[in-house]
């Protein structure tokens, strides 16, 4: 009963409002969404931007963890008594967070699809890259040698991974500076 009345109201209204009045509340209306969709438009597009960068830092942070990290084995390694034992278990830590920078990488590389393809791109070259493989492989042959307690060659490989690591370092800086 009370919908039938409401709807009576609402047609009665419809009648007494001239066509030209109708037209501009539809106008307005349409106006006003219209307004509000660009809004929520650029509202996720700053949002999307900041996941973006949020992961960007987030790589970079990852990097310089590692690099310290590796050189602090370096360092401890050249120290008077090294214990490879803990050096080894160190390094092995080090390539866990490689590994796990790959996923971050790749996050990277799909948060940044829509906003930017090449910097996309570049995080799909970056994953593929012959630096990439090279890192990993030298990070675990420097765990290996230091598991054998051989110094010349642990010396030489995690030197080569520090190095490495730095190299994608600057590739990474390289990219989140064209991005920003």
């Amino acid at each position: 009963d009370e919908l039938m009345e409401a709807m009576n109201k609402m047609q009665e209204a419809l009648e007494n409002l001239d066509s030209q009045e109708l037209l501009e509340s539809l106008n307005n209306f349409e106006y006003d969404l219209q307004a509000f969709e660009e809004q929520l438009d650029r509202f996720i597009e700053m949002f999307e931007l900041a996941a973006a960068e949020q992961k960007m830092d987030e790589l970079s942070k990852k990097m310089e963890d590692m690099i310290n990290n590796q050189k602090d084995i370096i360092n401890d390694l050249n120290s008077e008594n090294p214990n490879f034992n803990q050096l080894s278990s160190r390094e092995r830590k080090v390539e866990e967070k490689f590994k796990n920078l790959q996923k971050t990488i790749e996050e990277t590389k799909e948060s940044t699809e829509k906003l930017s393809e090449n910097t996309s791109k570049k995080m799909e070259n970056l994953l593929n890259n012959e630096l990439n493989s090279e890192t990993q492989e030298s990070l675990t042959q420097s765990r290996k040698s230091l598991q054998n307690d051989n110094y010349q060659s642990s010396l030489k490989n995690t030197n080569k991974a520090l190095d490495n690591l730095n190299k994608m370092n600057d590739m990474i800086s390289d990219i989140s500076e064209s991005f920003k």
